[in-house]
């Protein structure tokens, strides 16, 4: 069976588990709903893979987060819950295909995040996941819910052969017009 391996932004696992009162807008609840459904069929297709790396600089970043979702606002159970279980599941099956050597070079420093000054300003925490993409043989697309930032560098990404999947393109664009006055987004697909 083929499998298909999938890089997974925090943001996407994080949404679905909000409440009702932590979400902001319609594109944001429409944004959560798309995120669920992106989790269920990652959780029910038998050919899913997660890629992860050895040190667990991104399973850590995920339970990490979710703790502090739980801790300060509350979280409502469901497939973010089941997404953790199946990633530390993920980690205990030998063999794992989809395991990934970051080769940390400095604090959210990796030695395969491009070299790149059109890269310079892309969030340090999220360099794992561009490092992840771009050390896997197969080099999956990162999956990107809600973090407008990431349009940002979309072009620079690409270049170097990253491909960033957008759950959410009229809530990432509504956002990208809210946290940079005076640009207007690239398209999305």
């Amino acid at each position: 069976m083929n499998r298909t391996p999938h890089i997974i932004d925090t943001n996407v696992i994080i949404e679905p588990g909000k409440l009702p009162d932590q979400i902001l807008s319609s594109q944001e609840a429409e944004c959560a709903r798309a995120c669920t459904r992106f989790l269920n069929r990652l959780l029910h297709a038998p050919d899913s893979g997660l890629v992860l790396d050895r040190g667990w600089e991104i399973l850590n970043e995920y339970r990490r987060v979710l703790e502090r979702q739980r801790r300060e606002n509350g979280f409502r159970p469901g497939p973010t819950e089941e997404f953790l279980k199946w990633a530390y599941a993920s980690m205990a099956k030998p063999p794992y295909e989809d395991l990934v050597d970051l080769q940390k070079t400095g604090e959210n420093t990796y030695a395969a995040f491009p070299d790149d000054p059109a890269l310079d300003g892309f969030d340090p925490p999220d360099r794992k996941f561009i490092a992840a993409a771009c050390v896997h043989p197969e080099h999956p697309p990162v999956t990107e819910g809600t973090d407008c930032k990431w349009l940002k560098y979309r072009e620079a990404l690409s270049a170097h052969g990253v491909r960033v999947d957008f759950l959410c393109p009229p809530y990432i664009q509504a956002n990208y017009r809210h946290k940079f006055p005076g640009e207007e987004p690239p398209d999305l697909p």
